[in-house]
């Protein structure tokens, strides 16, 4: 990577840390109307269509294990039952013992030793793990940084969010429908340190087809807006990843790392199909703050059929009562016999009224 390209590299964190934030820790950004809103994360986007029973179940056999190492953390889920708070401190604690995190932990370290390699630095790799770096630079040879860890905005979507790497191709990239990628194209790069790519593809190809539309958000003007109790937020302006070129909305690569393996693969994926699910996803949510779907508690009474009876003002009011009577399953002989006494009044009531 070049001296400007680390630059932007560098000005890519710092954007990170400045965009503002609201209660949620959605980014506070300047639309191009100009009002402020707050976008959607693009790593929650996808989420809305992903299947997490998998996850929450392994998440659950981890907390199991946990807890069954410790004899003093099944004291503390015995002495806490009914203390929620507490019980989700203990499940943290049993996830740690499990080692859930460690795999985490490790993951994430790789991921930014192969930023600082993008950079051009040269970080100290423990030697355990420098299999899984060297195999990251060696797959990712032929795919030139051009931009690193910047915050972008998809307006479309409301979706804001910072891409791993956008990348130009310096050698051809095969697709699975047979066709090929061009040198010189421009492709959203993520980098993935899982086990396993089986899970999240969803969400992976959500959030790269929304980049893949997005613009970069650079704060680097300097100006700002008032923004309520935050007061004077910085917001940025719109710029393109590479001026006069546009990246590739269909395809974009993953480079998959496992933690721990010592190798590296370039992944193909298509955005085309996550950017007709990054729409759904959009929809999905907004779905899902629809407050009209379950109404307010009703009382379902029964009626009074004898008093509707003792009220009826003519004998049509007393025929549509009947029809009620019928449905509600209320018709008895007794009923019959307050209705058949109204309907004579009522009908004794017309004569006198012709008669006169």
């Amino acid at each position: 990577m070049s001296t400007t390209e680390a630059e932007k590299f560098l000005s890519g964190a710092e954007t990170r840390q400045r965009i503002a934030r609201d209660q949620w820790g959605r980014p506070l950004i300047e639309t191009p109307d100009g009002s402020i809103q707050a976008y959607t994360r693009a790593s929650t986007l996808g989420k809305a269509l992903e299947d997490s029973s998998g996850l929450t179940k392994w998440l659950q056999r981890q907390a199991v294990i946990g807890v069954a190492s410790r004899d003093d953390l099944v004291l503390a889920v015995n002495a806490h039952r009914n203390d929620n708070q507490k019980l989700g401190e203990i499940v943290e604690q049993a996830m740690e013992v499990a080692g859930s995190s460690a795999a985490a932990t490790t993951g994430t370290a790789i991921h930014d030793l192969c930023d600082q390699y993008d950079r051009g630095e040269e970080p100290h790799v423990p030697e355990k793990f420098q299999k899984d770096v060297d195999a990251y630079l060696e797959a990712t040879e032929a795919l030139e940084v051009v931009a690193a860890e910047e915050f972008a905005v998809c307006d479309e979507l409301q979706v804001g969010g910072t891409p791993d790497r956008i990348y130009r191709l310096l050698a051809p990239m095969p697709l699975p429908t047979g066709e090929v990628l061009p040198v010189g194209t421009l492709i959203i790069g993520d980098i993935k340190t899982s086990k396993s790519l089986d899970f999240g593809h969803i969400g992976f190809s959500v959030q790269l087809a929304t980049y893949s539309h997005a613009h970069r958000y650079d704060l680097t003007g300097g100006r700002t807006r008032f923004y309520g109790r935050l007061g004077e937020i910085p917001v940025g302006d719109r710029k393109p990843w590479v001026e006069g070129e546009e990246i590739n909305h269909d395809w974009g690569v993953i480079v998959h790392v496992p933690s721990g393996k010592g190798k590296a693969t370039l992944h193909p994926i298509n955005l085309t199909l996550g950017w007709e699910l990054a729409q759904l996803s959009r929809d999905v949510r907004e779905w899902r703050k629809r407050k009209d779907i379950i109404a307010a508690p009703v009382t379902l009474t029964i009626e009074d059929f004898v008093a509707t009876a003792r009220k009826a003002k003519t004998v049509d009011e007393l025929q549509e009562a009947y029809v009620r009577a019928v449905a509600a399953g209320k018709w008895t002989k007794a009923l019959k016999k307050t209705f058949t006494q109204r309907k004579a009044a009522l009908t004794a009531f017309d004569d006198e009224d012709d008669a006169a």
